[in-house]
C-alpha cells in the first residue's frame, strides 16, 4: 500500500517553538503510513535538524517584503499586493506537489497557512493548518478565519485560547481540533540527566546562586521587560538571586532586545541579569535554573518552555493569559495578573521561602506533563486527523 505523501510548510527555517514542536512531528510520525517532505523558504536550523533526521527537504522562496512584514502592521492593500507577491512561490508549490505526487499540505506558521491553502486550492488536495497564534481583533483575523474555516480540511488549535479565534456565531466548527503541544518526556529527561550546561560556572555566579529565567524567543509580546522589574525588587532582598533572559530577537524584535538591555544598565542590574542568546541545550539550562518566569503581555498561544520547565521539576510563574491557565492547572504552577510586577516578586518570594510548597508545585508539574503533554497523546491524534 503506497504511503500518504505530506508535504509540511513553515515559512521560516528559523528555530522557536512552532517550529521545535514541528522537528518532533517529523521525527515522531509513522514512517511505515506516512512519508514527510518539509518545505522552508530557506535553509535553516529548522532544515537541517529534519534532514539529520531523515526528512526530504526543499526550499521554495518567499518574497522577503512578505517575510519581513509583521501581522500587526499588515494593511488591506498591502494584503492585496502580498497575494500578487506571493503567486510565483504559490506556483513552485503546485509544482513541487505535482512533481512529488503529494496527497496532503500541512502548514505550520501563519503566513504557510495562506500560502499552503492557496497552493492546496490550486492543486485540489487537502491543506490543514496547526494553527500556532492568537490575531489580534480585526479584519486580518476575521479573514483568517473565513479562510481556514471554508477551505482548510482541518484546523489544529494548539489550545483553546487558539481555537475560540474560529467560533463564529457562538458554535465551533467541527474542523476545529484543539490538541496540545507536547515534548518527548523520556528524550527530555535523559538529555537533561546527560547534559554538561552549568550556568553558574560559566557566568562565574557564587555556588549558592539561585537563577530566575525567562526562555524564549525576545520579543515585546513576550514581555521579558517584566523579569526586570522583578529582579529590581529582589535583589534589594535577596543577594544570591540572578537573572536570566535565555533566548534571541528573531523576527525584527532587535529594537526590544536593546530597549531592554538599556533598562538593565538604567537599573544598575548589569551583574545580575545576564542575556545568553540563543541556547539549543534547553534540557541543560532547565537543570541550571530554579524558577521560570513567564509574562507575556498578550495572550499566550500555549507556551512550550512552561511544559519543558514541568518536565525539569521547576516551578513556573506566569502571567494569566491565553493558555497559561490550561497548561498550569490543579496546581502546576503559579498563575498572576498580568502585569502585575507585585505579584511576580511576592510569587518569587514565596517559592525561594517555602520549599514544601516549590517541592508540591514541581512534583504536581512532572506528573502533569506525562499524563497531558508527552508526543505520544500527540501524535496519536494528529495521525487520525491525517489519516
Amino acid at each position: 500500500m503506497r504511503k500518504k505523501r505530506i508535504l509540511f510548510f513553515d515559512h521560516t527555517a528559523r528555530m522557536s517553538g512552532g517550529e521545535r514542536s514541528l522537528l518532533l512531528i517529523l521525527k515522531k510520525i509513522d514512517k511505515t503510513k506516512f512519508e514527510p517532505f518539509l518545505v522552508t523558504p530557506e535553509d535553516g536550523p529548522l532544515s537541517k535538524e529534519a534532514g539529520l533526521i531523515g526528512i526530504k527537504t526543499e526550499t521554495i522562496g518567499i518574497p522577503g517584503v512578505v517575510l519581513e512584514r509583521k501581522r500587526t502592521e499588515t494593511s488591506i492593500i498591502f494584503l492585496l499586493f502580498s497575494f500578487i507577491a506571493l503567486l510565483p512561490t504559490v506556483l513552485r508549490l503546485v509544482l513541487f506537489i505535482k512533481k512529488r505526487g503529494i496527497d496532503l499540505i500541512y502548514t505550520n506558521s501563519q503566513k504557510a497557512h495562506i500560502i499552503g491553502l492557496f497552493a492546496g486550492l490550486f492543486s485540489g488536495i487537502p491543506v490543514i493548518w496547526h494553527f500556532r497564534d492568537i490575531l489580534n481583533e480585526g479584519y486580518l483575523r476575521k479573514l483568517v478565519t473565513f479562510l481556514g474555516v471554508r477551505f482548510a480540511k482541518a484546523i489544529i488549535a494548539i489550545s483553546k485560547a487558539v481555537a475560540e479565534q474560529f467560533v463564529i456565531l457562538g458554535r465551533t466548527n467541527k474542523r476545529i481540533k484543539v490538541i496540545y503541544n507536547a515534548i518527548d518526556v523520556d528524550d527530555f529527561e535523559e538529555r537533561q540527566k546527560d547534559s554538561k550546561t552549568n550556568l553558574r560556572k560559566e557566568y562565574k555566579l557564587p555556588p549558592n546562586s539561585k537563577i530566575i529565567a525567562s526562555i524564549g524567543q525576545i520579543a515585546q509580546w513576550k514581555g521579558q521587560e517584566y523579569l526586570i522589574y522583578t529582579a529590581r525588587e529582589l535583589v534589594k532582598s535577596f543577594s544570591n538571586l540572578y537573572f536570566f533572559i535565555i533566548g534571541e530577537s528573531l523576527f525584527k524584535e532587535d529594537d526590544y532586545k536593546e530597549r531592554i538591555q538599556k533598562l538593565v544598565m538604567e537599573f544598575g542590574l548589569e551583574k545580575k541579569v545576564f542575556f545568553t542568546g540563543f541556547r539549543w541545550d534547553i534540557p541543560g539550562v532547565m537543570s541550571n535554573i530554579d524558577v521560570l518566569l513567564h509574562t507575556t503581555v498578550e495572550p499566550e498561544p500555549f507556551g512550550r518552555v512552561l511544559i519543558e520547565a514541568m518536565a525539569a521539576g521547576k516551578p513556573v510563574i506566569a502571567f494569566d493569559n491565553g493558555a497559561a491557565s490550561e497548561v498550569l492547572k490543579d496546581g502546576t504552577g503559579l498563575l498572576v495578573a498580568p502585569f502585575d510586577s507585585k505579584a511576580l516578586v511576592n510569587a518569587v518570594v514565596m517559592l525561594m521561602r517555602d520549599k514544601e510548597i516549590y517541592k508540591r508545585i514541581t512534583e504536581k508539574g512532572r506528573l502533569c506533563v506525562r499524563e497531558r503533554f508527552d508526543y505520544s497523546v500527540l501524535m496519536e491524534k494528529i495521525e487520525e486527523i491525517l489519516e
